[in-house]
């Protein structure tokens, strides 16, 4: 730093490591931190530790699962009937994990955690993204589930004064007003707005399935994990196993293909009889992406994934913050987190299996008509409070409802196009409960690293 004539060396804190709360924020303001935690300043673990608890979350496939399969505003949105996949799954699953609990799983605190900026600024990128793919029609007049400052029932359209955030003095922001980021004078790398609308949808697309594909490519499917190679049982599948990006896809990358025995090879007959990727029926929707038309039955064309759905009644749960873990056979298949919210609502999102699927060796020992059952004999669930500590599974009892969905995927055939989904079935399921301490967990030793703040 400048010292007079001369530059000066000095070590200071990292500004970006923890907030200091003021000494008199408190006797000025009331109770400015939750009870439990530090009132000296924000508190997170260890950066490997985060890195850890992360990387069980299963962030990549929900991003990818948001941008594939919720294609309406509805589906992308969190507490609506229709939500599929929204991007609050994986923005509550940082919030928790990325400071293991602390302050930065607390909705009144959060914000004081330099952390917040980071992670805020990228799901609005998220978002900003999404928008590029999918058109953006806000419902009129809807009634909402609530906010910190909309009373639950409250009528809501696009016009609607969002408080306490002021454009003026005297007037809100709205809705209306902040649809693109250009309202506010900025965007993202990779979107142009100068460019038309089929382009920026292409160059959406890409950066999708660049980024969050497994494969980093989106080929074959999105790169949504490798396809079930076990024929001719079950024809509903592609004829050649792709590798997953994960190394720990032993199934994938332990035996070179020419080491398969002869009767896991497809026959000819099969691989001329399984191509999705150019079946004529399939074609583009507005967006560029996949389709099945709905007069077009291809449920022997085409390979299927998996999905845990899952439905919570946040006014049944014992305590918020609180994240449901899912396991097959001791990997963990990713998580559904819920903060604290100012209204009790009905939750909904998934979880993707088709990595775990890989990863447990289930795609090449059954088939996709076995696998609904097998999904159900070993699916298990953990519910956890920010500090990983299990909760009685006694206490949630008819808190919530998981079911398995089956859905046909629709490989893309570019990489400025995403996957689509066409029929899908659903059953209702009764996970394992797991209490007491976690299931062993594959690479770590059977132990899950020990939380440390920093």
């Amino acid at each position: 730093m400048p010292g007079g004539s001369s530059v000066v060396a000095q070590t200071i804190t990292n500004p970006l490591l923890s907030f200091q709360f003021p000494s008199g924020a408190s006797s000025q303001f009331g109770q400015v931190v939750d009870s439990g935690l530090s009132t000296s300043r924000t508190v997170r673990c260890s950066a490997s530790a985060a890195a850890s608890s992360l990387s069980g979350d299963n962030l990549k496939d929900q991003v990818y699962s948001a941008f594939t399969r919720s294609t309406t505003f509805s589906r992308v949105s969190a507490g609506t009937p229709d939500t599929v996949m929204p991007f609050e799954q994986p923005h509550n699953a940082v919030h928790v994990d990325a400071a293991c609990g602390n302050h930065f799983s607390s909705v009144g605190n959060a914000g004081f955690d330099p952390l917040f900026m980071l992670h805020h600024a990228n799901i609005d990128r998220l978002w900003a993204i999404w928008q590029e793919i999918y058109s953006v029609s806000i419902p009129s007049g809807s009634t909402t589930g609530g906010s910190w400052s909309i009373n639950q029932g409250s009528s809501f359209t696009a016009s609607t004064g969002l408080s306490p955030f002021y454009r003026t003095s005297s007037t809100r922001w709205t809705t209306s007003n902040l649809l693109q980021t250009s309202a506010l004078g900025y965007t993202y790398t990779g979107i142009d707005l100068s460019a038309s609308a089929a382009t920026r949808r292409a160059n959406a697309n890409t950066i999708v399935n660049q980024l969050y594909s497994p494969t980093g490519s989106g080929s074959g499917g999105g790169g949504s994990g490798p396809v079930n190679p076990r024929r001719p049982t079950n024809p509903r599948r592609g004829n050649k196993k792709r590798a997953d990006e994960d190394a720990t896809d032993k199934t994938a990358t332990d035996k070179p293909a020419t080491d398969k025995p002869a009767a896991d090879k497809p026959k000819a007959d099969d691989t001329k009889t399984d191509k999705p990727k150019t079946d004529p029926s399939v074609k583009a929707d507005p967006t560029g992406n996949a389709t099945v038309p709905s007069s077009s039955d291809l449920s022997n064309a085409v390979p299927r994934r998996f999905f845990a759905k899952i439905t919570v009644d946040t006014n049944k749960l014992p305590t918020l913050p609180i994240s449901l873990k899912f396991y097959i056979e001791g990997d963990l298949a990713g998580s559904f987190t819920l903060l604290h919210a100012p209204q009790d609502t009905i939750a909904k999102g998934e979880v993707p299996l088709h990595r775990v699927l890989s990863e447990t060796g289930y795609q090449d020992k059954f088939t996709d008509d076995e696998m609904e059952d097998k999904i159900e004999e070993a699916l298990q669930v953990v519910f956890l409070r920010p500090d990983d500590t299990t909760i009685d599974p006694e206490s949630v009892a008819g808190a919530y409802t998981v079911d398995v969905e089956s859905a046909e995927l629709i490989p893309n055939k570019k990489i400025d196009q995403l996957p689509g989904y066409g029929k899908s079935s659903r059953r209702r399921i009764t996970p394992g409960l797991i209490g007491g301490r976690f299931p062993p967990i594959k690479g770590l030793g059977g132990k899950k690293p020990a939380r440390r703040s920093a």
